[in-house]
Order: structure tokens, then C-alpha cells, then sequence
């Protein structure tokens, strides 16, 4: 299990420009599963679009 700053390292990398960083980031998210799922909540208010979009794909996958 990741630990927290593991977690606001993969949730940054949601907004990465690099395809590959943002899809390894989105799969590590959701193999953490529940101990992600409070930081995913957090992302939904970042001021990036794209994050939200991110963080709530993840959470749909996660069914969270």
C-alpha cells in the first residue's frame, strides 16, 4: 500500500503531459483502492479540470 505522500505524488501526476505518467498514475490509484479514495475526494476541488476529470474517473473505477 502506498503511503500518503506516495498517494499526493500520483494524484500530481494525474496532471501530468506525458500519457504514460498520467495512465501509470491512474493504475497505481486504483490498485491502492480504499487508502486513495479520501485524496481522490480531495483532487475533485482542484482548480485543473483535468484532475477533477481524473480523480473521478478513478473513483467511478473504484466504485468509491
Amino acid at each position: 500500500m502506498p503511503n500518503k505522500a506516495e498517494i499526493l505524488k500520483l494524484i500530481a501526476d494525474l496532471e501530468s503531459s506525458d500519457r504514460h505518467v498520467r495512465l501509470q498514475a491512474q493504475y497505481a490509484l486504483i490498485e491502492a483502492g480504499a487508502e486513495a479514495t479520501p485524496y481522490l475526494i480531495n483532487a475533485l476541488k482542484n482548480d485543473r479540470p483535468h484532475c477533477r476529470w481524473e480523480a473521478a474517473h478513478i473513483l467511478r473505477e473504484l466504485r468509491d
